[in-house]
């Protein structure tokens, strides 16, 4: 038997699939008591959403993320605008990017959704007048992410059966809809049904893998084929080849000697390195500058000194000072490969009564945009090392992004997310996740991951508090409500005992 808050999502489904059939210009009033919501609907899109609990509010939610002062929001909400028109001021005013607001869009549907499952009942009005205004600093958000916070506690019977029935079929991402897929709030295992799916695995061949049950394989697969995002292939679906099993690399035993002799070398490198400009550190002259033996170089000596490839010797002087010098590389770099920086640059060298050395550059320092791009330029390789799921080169770069600006809550949190995927690292993943958190609070995905890191060191009571601060943003954010279930099952089983890795 359904619960109410899957009879209600079915409901609702059943009466935006009315409202859309009708007209492409909609608006579906739901109504209980002297509550009311409103959702604006232009053929896939929504266009806008209203509610009368404040705390749905497009400016409210500004205003808890900090994004807006209490008075600017009083004097905005005082006009007699539409609610729209009202938003419309507010993000030119905050002179707002697109990211920010469509993640503040996205928060209050799923605020809005998540309400209006908590009513015991609801009326519904579907008006096909004044629906079509369309609010210009709020691009719409796609129709199917309403649908996919329904679906998710409402999955179609007749898909789940058809998928069920098909389940040794392939089934492929419809290229049409990727630009809107790319954009929904998925959780982590609705990506991985995804991702395994445009790898050309079947139904039946991801639910082998074991990591889901089969029928929430199917399940979720069966969502997505009501959004119409997959549909089936004729082609058989290949089977790939057994792995080789790993042959193990032999060990080589590392003596005190080794140790001392390779931080005696980089130490004297380091030092060298002091009395070189930019373009003496990859063997240059500004006379005889190429971009493309800068490339090289710059490439050749990132691998030969990355700490990555020294960090079995266990030695944090080594770790230090060669962190230290592949900053020294990303600075020059980046400098060298950006025409109008170069230009700058060499202005530097003409003009200054020194040499502009490694060392004396570091006296100076660089001006604050040239910091702002190196600090972005760390960032995208640090981000890119992750996808790559190199976690300890990622440190490095995105170590060098969080020195230059501190206070990026988007820098703090990809260098806790690579730390925490680095044993010897996770202590300190903690305070970059908690800096992250405090600059931003209204980014789910930081709690969701420093709610695992609290629960691999067995920091259960911390582990839930994250988690909870997850659902405080999003309600209905299925990772966290089974990271909780599966920690208070754990309890129950040993008897609430954790130990602690973190000694605080």
């Amino acid at each position: 038997m359904k619960d109410r808050k899957a009879v209600l999502a079915a409901k609702i489904l059943e009466v935006i699939q009315k409202a859309t059939a009708k007209s492409a210009e909609v608006r579906i009033i739901f109504s209980h008591g002297d509550s009311w919501k409103s959702i604006d609907i232009s053929g896939e899109d929504i266009l806008h959403i209203d509610s009368t609990e404040i705390t749905e509010k497009y400016g409210a939610l500004l205003l808890m993320n900090k994004l807006i002062a209490p008075s600017d929001l009083k004097k905005a909400t005082a006009s007699d605008a539409k609610p729209w028109q009202m938003d419309d001021a507010l993000i030119a005013e905050l002179k707002l990017d697109a990211n920010q607001v469509r993640k503040v869009f996205s928060l209050q549907l799923s605020r809005l959704i998540h309400a209006l499952l908590e009513w015991p009942t609801l009326s519904f009005k579907i008006s096909t007048r004044d629906a079509g205004s369309r609010p210009v600093g709020k691009k719409p958000l796609p129709l199917a992410e309403l649908k996919l916070h329904l679906l998710r506690l409402a999955p179609p019977e007749d898909k789940i059966r058809e998928i069920r029935d098909k389940k040794d079929r392939l089934f492929v991402l419809d290229s049409g809809k990727m630009s809107v897929l790319r954009h929904l709030p998925l959780n982590a295992r609705e990506g991985n049904i995804l991702s395994r799916i445009k790898g050309r695995l079947t139904p039946e061949s991801i639910a082998r893998e074991g990591q889901l049950p089969p029928e929430q394989v199917f399940e979720l697969v069966a969502v997505f084929r009501a959004l119409g995002f997959i549909e089936e292939d004729g082609h058989l679906p290949a089977v790939p080849p057994a792995p080789a099993p790993p042959t193990p690399p032999a060990e080589v035993p590392v003596t005190e000697n080794d140790i001392s002799a390779i931080l005696k070398e980089i130490r004297e490198y380091r030092e060298e390195m002091d009395n070189k400009d930019y373009y003496e550190i990859f063997s240059m002259t500004r006379d005889a500058f190429n971009a493309s033996r800068l490339k090289t170089n710059y490439y050749a000596l990132a691998k030969k000194y990355h700490p990555d490839k020294y960090r079995k010797f266990g030695s944090e002087d080594i770790n230090r000072i060669l962190e230290d010098v592949l900053n020294l590389f990303n600075t020059a770099y980046d400098v060298l490969k950006d025409p109008q920086r170069k230009q700058n640059y060499d202005t530097e060298c003409s003009t200054s009564e020194l040499k502009p050395t490694v060392a004396s550059m570091a006296k100076s320092g660089p001006r604050p945009q040239e910091m702002d791009q190196i600090a972005l330029d760390n960032f995208h390789q640090g981000r890119n090392l992750i996808q790559l799921q190199k976690y300890a080169e990622a440190i490095s770069f995105l170590r060098r992004s969080v020195q230059i600006k501190p206070d990026n809550a988007e820098y703090n949190a990809y260098l806790g997310y690579a730390m925490s995927k680095v044993p010897q690292f996770r202590k300190e993943a903690e305070k970059h996740f908690l800096r992250s958190i405090e600059i931003n609070p209204m980014n789910v995905n930081t709690y969701l991951h420093l709610g695992r890191l609290y629960k691999e060191a067995h920091l259960a009571n911390k582990a839930v508090a994250a988690f909870q601060e997850a659902l405080r943003w999003d309600p209905e954010n299925k990772v966290a409500l089974q990271e909780i279930d599966e920690i208070s099952g754990v309890r129950k089983s040993r008897g609430g005992l954790f130990g602690g890795l973190f000694k605080k």
